[in-house]
């Protein structure tokens, strides 16, 4: 490690995305503090700091001077905590509806260079139509050039992300899944119940299946009886099923088990509880997920004994 590593080392994509996941955790804390803000996409007001892309970043803010310069501290903090070096002076910044005169003083004050729209950022043309883009049938066809070529680690993720793009339709309704970003819980939290819904939270099933070692451990820390799946934790354990019944009995619910997390995440949202109180029975959903893994973590880290009630409490 002291003499660094390879550009093909099979370590390579998991440092970088190590790194990466750093720097995303530092703007969400900013965001969350108040210290900056980004930009609002979409009907449900959903929050974008920014979008990564191997070692490129690209970060939104509001168009306010004290936002930028906090913006730079935490990339200094990141400096400092990762042994990265970030070259400011290959840094650009872009104003959208803001005088060039402005940006340029600010970019001033930040010790960067400037840049207008239309541009491009890897690879793809910003603030232009897309004609990077055709139509056939629902499906999007796309032709894509890059400003480089891929890293050989690179390849398989791209291959992943075309793979993904093909399949994408286009449709009016909101699928179910979709859902999940409804800004009424912290961005963490519905990142969270997206993974969940996904199999990717790291229950010892999960953690299985991806052939990490644990030998006849995989049984349900909670129970020490039935293998630990997203299913058996979250819903079929008779002490977390309490947690949910807890919930429904508080609001004169009926409500039966469901075949999977995903069914029961649908059930949940389209359950009848008059207009006033659906988005605090949705954000119910979020917070019993949430609290369930806490407290699940509380007993493997910290020898905590599990409790139905205080679980329920706690989300209060």
């Amino acid at each position: 490690m002291e003499k660094g590593l390879r550009q093909r080392c099979p370590l390579s994509s998991f440092l970088f995305n190590m790194v990466g996941e750093v720097l995303s955790g530092m703007l969400r804390k900013a965001e969350d503090l108040g210290m900056c803000k980004g930009v609002v996409v979409g009907d449900n007001g959903m929050s974008v700091t920014h979008l990564q892309y191997a070692d490129d970043t690209i970060i939104f803010c509001e168009p306010k001077i004290e936002n930028m310069s906090r913006v730079k501290r935490i990339l200094r903090c990141f400096q400092s905590v990762s042994g990265l070096r970030i070259n400011f002076s290959k840094s650009h910044l872009i104003g959208i509806e803001v005088e060039h005169n402005v940006v340029e003083n600010w970019a001033r004050r930040i010790s960067c260079h400037t840049r207008e729209v239309p541009t491009t950022y890897l690879g793809l043309p910003l603030g232009v139509n897309h004609n990077f883009v055709k139509w056939e049938g629902d499906h999007w066809i796309w032709d894509i050039h890059l400003r480089r070529q891929l890293f050989g680690w690179e390849i398989e993720q791209w291959e992943y992300l075309g793979e993904a793009l093909s399949e994408f339709q286009l449709s009016k309704e909101l699928t179910d899944e979709l859902q999940v970003w409804a800004n009424l819980a912290p961005y963490r939290v519905e990142a969270f119940a997206w993974q969940l819904l996904h199999g990717k939270i790291a229950v010892k099933d999960e953690l299985d299946k991806r052939s990490m070692f644990l030998g006849n451990a995989i049984q349900c820390v909670l129970c020490n009886n039935e293998r630990e799946t997203i299913q058996h934790l979250f819903v079929d354990y008779y002490e977390t099923w309490k947690v949910w019944m807890a919930w429904c009995k508080a609001w004169g619910v009926s409500w039966s088990s469901p075949k999977d997390i995903r069914t029961f995440f649908e059930a949940w949202n389209d359950c009848q509880v008059g207009s006033k109180d659906k988005k605090l029975w949705k954000l119910a959903y979020f917070a019993t997920v949430w609290t369930i893994w806490k407290c699940k973590n509380e007993v493997v880290f910290e020898g905590r004994e599990w409790d139905s009630e205080q679980c329920y409490v706690q989300q209060g």
